[in-house]
């Protein structure tokens, strides 16, 4: 319990290095910067954003088709799809933010320019974790 009382108010991130040679990120304690957490809140609301049109741009497309008329059905079934999807992918917990970034990078929903208020460091190993997550795809 010192520990933890010692750390209050700054973060503390244990990197281990996997022989893969992929890094993991876990969050121990506290919150980052309140500029960071800014930043990392405004990439993450721009990914979501992006994200939402495209699923709109997607639901528009299909109901240019009027001569099916059980595509109402298929809209629904996509949407309710999406939604548990999203539920899913925009996790805001500090402890899983790193790699819910990487994998938006991944899936090109985030840039790096869109993490620009983010540690330098962060920003790397977030890049490298998209590089997994790309991979991990094909």
């Amino acid at each position: 319990m010192r520990l933890a009382g010692y750390l209050r108010g700054i973060l503390v991130a244990v990197v281990l290095e996997w022989c893969d040679g992929l890094r993991y990120i876990f969050i121990v304690a506290g919150p980052a910067d309140p500029c960071e957490k800014k930043a990392a809140h405004v990439a993450f609301e721009a990914a979501l954003s992006r994200e939402r049109a495209a699923i709109r741009r997607d639901i528009e497309a299909m109901l240019r088709d009027p001569d099916d008329q059980a595509e109402i059905w298929a809209i629904r079934d996509f949407l309710n799809g999406k939604a548990r999807e999203l539920d899913q992918k925009y996790d805001f917990r500090y402890s899983v933010l790193i790699g819910v970034f990487a994998q938006l990078m991944a899936e090109g929903w985030l840039t790096l320019e869109d993490l620009a208020g983010m540690d330098l460091a962060k920003r790397e190993l977030i890049r490298e974790h998209s590089t997994a997550w790309w991979r991990a795809d094909d």
